[in-house]
């Protein structure tokens, strides 16, 4: 009779940014990340991070989304970051599990003139990926 070992394979832990419709935003505009988180610890949750001071961001409670503002103009990087309840990060074989997205924010003159008008008419646009259109 011969002898199988059977071994389990760990499932990966893993944080994905779900790719937006557009990667380029304008000086005001708002776009809306959704990230999806699996195989962690209950009460894990992502956190949201940004390479530069060029866009602000806005995460909603459980880390499923991020509203993503653009401030000035240049490239940024956005990351998703599994966390435990107490905000630490959770480890892949020792590594953090997050995933990025590479945006431009778009600063140019018309981009500011554009802005100034809907600040100036209370108009907001936000590009939401869950619908995947724009609403103002």
């Amino acid at each position: 009779c011969d002898h199988y070992e059977t071994s389990v394979i760990p499932m990966l832990r893993f944080v994905s940014i779900q790719a937006p419709s557009t990667t380029g935003i304008n000086c005001g505009d708002t776009l809306v990340l959704h990230a999806s988180i699996g195989n962690c610890p209950a009460g894990s949750k992502i956190a949201w991070s940004v390479s530069s001071s060029r866009v602000s961001i806005n995460p909603s409670a459980d880390g499923a989304t991020c509203e993503v503002t653009s401030i000035s103009g240049g490239y940024v990087t956005v990351t998703a970051t599994a966390v435990d309840d107490n905000g630490n990060p959770i480890l892949n074989e020792g590594e953090e599990i997050t995933d990025t997205q590479n945006l431009v924010s778009r600063v140019g003159f018309f981009q500011k003139l554009i802005n100034f008008f809907k600040n100036l008419f209370g108009m907001n646009r936000i590009i939401s990926q869950a619908f995947d259109k724009v609403i103002w």
